[in-house]
């Protein structure tokens, strides 16, 4: 017996077995990064001056936290990406949301 089929629950779920739980993005304005995320389509969950913590699909948490020793600077690309069910929808939700034009 394989690894995969040990620690499979559900036989009928074929989703893989692990997940990400968590991921850090420093950023240099956690209020401002936090309203651009939430806009995207990430869930609130808590923000505080300098930490804020949103959710994506599937339960990942994206932890903000504030920082002045390294920030990315515009154009600099994100060290992951995010995956949305409707290209269209989301780019038409960003537009309208002033995000993108």
């Amino acid at each position: 017996m394989q690894l995969q089929e040990a620690i499979t629950l559900n036989s009928l779920d074929t989703r893989p077995t692990v997940a990400i739980g968590h991921v850090q993005l420093l950023v240099s304005d956690v209020s401002t990064a936090t309203d651009f995320l939430i806009k995207l389509g990430l869930r609130y969950i808590h923000q505080s001056e300098d930490i804020a913590m949103l959710e994506l699909r599937g339960g990942t948490h994206l932890i903000l936290k504030q920082t002045k020793k390294y920030i990315m600077t515009a154009g600099t690309k994100a060290p992951f990406d995010l995956m949305v069910d409707n290209i269209v929808a989301t780019r038409n939700a960003c537009v309208s949301n002033r995000i993108y034009e």
